[in-house]
């Protein structure tokens, strides 16, 4: 039997050294789960292309990328997953929420208050460490 891996692109959004974070909705897998909002990268698609599309379809804003995190890899029941962490800035636009049903914006030493889901943890740890105050 072959193991599903996915693979995900998601935005770590800064700004005003705070974090946006998105509790997933009643109709999604895991919900009431938070996590850094993304999606699975088509076919043909840049990691790059990917997380500014699903930002623009699940928040209606647009993003531009600062840079490529550590990615990190977490095995689900059913499936695995490959997290592409980019930690980006909005360029424009205001949120709207298509699939999550709340959003925070959240001071990054405060994100393990949270309830994540578990692909999103390490990322988590990651952003807890980084010097925000250089992508101001």
């Amino acid at each position: 039997m072959n193991e599903i891996v996915l693979n995900v692109a998601c935005a770590v959004i800064i700004s005003e050294s705070k974090i946006l974070i998105v509790r997933k909705g009643p109709l999604m897998k895991m919900a009431g789960k938070y996590e850094f909002p993304g999606g699975k990268i088509e076919n043909n698609e840049s990691e790059e292309d990917c997380i500014k599309r699903e930002i623009k379809e699940e928040l209606g804003i647009k993003v531009v990328v600062l840079k490529r995190l550590i990615p990190t890899f977490y095995k689900y029941e059913s499936s695995s997953v490959h997290l592409i962490p980019f930690l980006c800035s909005q360029t424009d636009g205001q949120i709207t929420l298509t699939e999550h049903d709340v959003f925070h914006w959240v001071d990054p030493h405060l994100l393990k208050d949270y309830d994540w889901c578990d692909a999103d943890i390490a990322i988590c740890e990651q952003v807890m460490n980084l010097d925000l105050a250089l992508w101001r």
